[in-house]
């Protein structure tokens, strides 16, 4: 559990200090901006994010279709996965919905994305996996 705080901790650190350091976001609200979060307006906001989760949700439900015509739908193995975590270690599954997740698209969205470009982080995510 330690490992996973301070994965996180390196996650959501290395970009506020360099937003800090080299950016020159000295206070929380100019960090959390660099981040991309910020509030345009609640209706506007709940309106996008309404929209978003509806256009993920539908090619979501469309890749899942395509695969599951070629026969390459692994949503057993991730349902079995999901399933044993639940029952051996609760805690680590909330944990992981609640903070590494939302630390990992911070980091990669709003940080390396900036950095690096769109097109190089699926290479650099799988050199990293392998």
């Amino acid at each position: 559990m330690l490992l996973n705080l301070l994965i996180d901790f390196i996650l959501i650190g290395i970009p506020a200090f360099y937003f800090y350091k080299f950016r020159k976001a000295k206070t929380l609200k100019k960090i959390l901006r660099e981040y991309g979060l910020f509030f345009r307006s609640g209706k506007k906001d709940f309106l996008s994010s309404v929209l978003i989760f509806a256009e993920l949700f539908a090619a979501s439900i469309a890749i899942s279709l395509v695969l599951s015509a070629l026969g390459l739908n692994d949503l057993g193995n991730v349902t079995n996965v999901i399933e044993t975590v639940k029952k051996t270690a609760p805690l680590l599954l909330i944990y992981i919905f609640l903070v590494r997740i939302p630390a990992e698209e911070l980091f990669f969205r709003s940080f390396l994305t900036k950095k690096l470009g769109i097109w190089p982080q699926p290479l650099k995510l799988h050199r990293s996996l392998s």
